[in-house]
């Protein structure tokens, strides 16, 4: 069955429609307006049948997009989390992300749904705002990019999910699956970034320093790093450089031992301090921790607090 004809008749609209013009021809202006709030979900339940064409093209060029995420190393990882779940260019994820869902298949409650998700991001991006006090142009150097490029990475990869949760505590399994598709696509879109802010600072420094990059430099470059997750050979590289920045005392301990944590578990290792776990609403259940007996010491050493506590303190309660 053609893509167009599978969605039409998913949205149960069961209507025929030309097909879909060549991919060849998809024009560069369609690709760029697939933004965050961007509605190419409308696109299904359009009267014309020329708009619910070019919809399906769009998803279906998305669909066949190449993965940004890297291969592990053989033998590692094998249930790699991160496979497939971020595509070149950015946009795809966007169009990908818009589409409706099992449950939102229908033209009233695609609409209810994308009603609460785009006031999420709207709330979310006001509460970006309100930490740049307006000013969200980036100085030329990089140290003020990385203070830039951090507060982006907070707010969409820290208090989004709170953003969520706080305006819509009813909202449905299958708007919040939705909300988390499209909290995807915006935060593949900042790790593309901040890869490439990375990249052009490792050219030039080891690891920065507060002294020479502003305060909060070091541990800035630990944040982006810690999110890198679908560029594990640059996490790898940070991992290293923090090591040994942090071994002269010119970064952080603590910093080190989850960016260490967070590479192990990528490549399919028990993690050494017992920071990484499993994504769950209730459980808090680590990734497998090298000799846990003994976690406690090591977290100690490098300034964290234990195991316990920090189960306690990650926890996020069911909705």
């Amino acid at each position: 069955m053609m893509v167009i004809e599978w969605l039409l008749l998913g949205a149960g609209l069961g209507m025929q429609v030309p097909p879909a013009p060549p991919m060849a021809q998809i024009q560069p202006a369609d690709i760029q307006q697939a933004t965050d709030e961007f509605d190419f979900g409308r696109l299904i339940f359009a009267p014309a049948a020329d708009e619910r064409a070019k919809y399906a093209q769009l998803l279906a060029w998305a669909e066949s997009r190449p993965s940004v995420a890297e291969p592990n190393p053989p033998g590692k990882g094998e249930a790699d989390p991160y496979a497939n779940a971020c595509f070149e260019p950015v946009q795809a994820n966007y169009i990908i992300a818009w589409r409706p869902r099992p449950g939102l298949d229908s033209p009233s409650s695609y609409a209810q749904a994308r009603g609460k998700i785009v006031g999420a991001l709207r709330a979310i991006k006001a509460r970006y705002l309100a930490t740049t006090k307006g000013e969200t142009t980036a100085g030329p150097s990089l140290g003020a990019q990385l203070e830039a490029q951090v507060r982006v990475d907070q707010v969409w990869f820290g208090s989004a999910v709170d953003v969520w949760l706080e305006l819509f505590p009813q909202a449905t399994d299958e708007e919040t699956t939705w909300f988390f598709s499209i909290l995807q696509a915006k935060q593949c879109e900042i790790e593309a970034d901040s890869v490439k802010l990375l990249t052009r600072l490792f050219k030039v420094t080891s690891w920065p320093d507060d002294a020479a990059y502003g305060d909060g430099a070091s541990h800035a470059a630990w944040v982006l790093a810690q999110h890198a997750d679908h560029h594990p050979s640059l996490q790898r590289l940070a991992a290293a450089r923090l090591r040994r920045a942090a071994s002269a005392g010119e970064a952080s301990t603590a910093d080190y031992a989850l960016l260490q944590d967070r590479v192990q578990v990528r490549l399919g290792l028990p993690q050494v301090y017992g920071s990484q776990f499993h994504a769950s609403c209730g459980g808090n259940v680590p990734y497998p921790i090298l000799d846990e007996a003994n976690v406690d010491e090591r977290r100690k050493a490098v300034g964290l607090s234990s195991l316990e506590e920090y189960k306690a303190k990650i926890g996020r309660p069911c909705k």
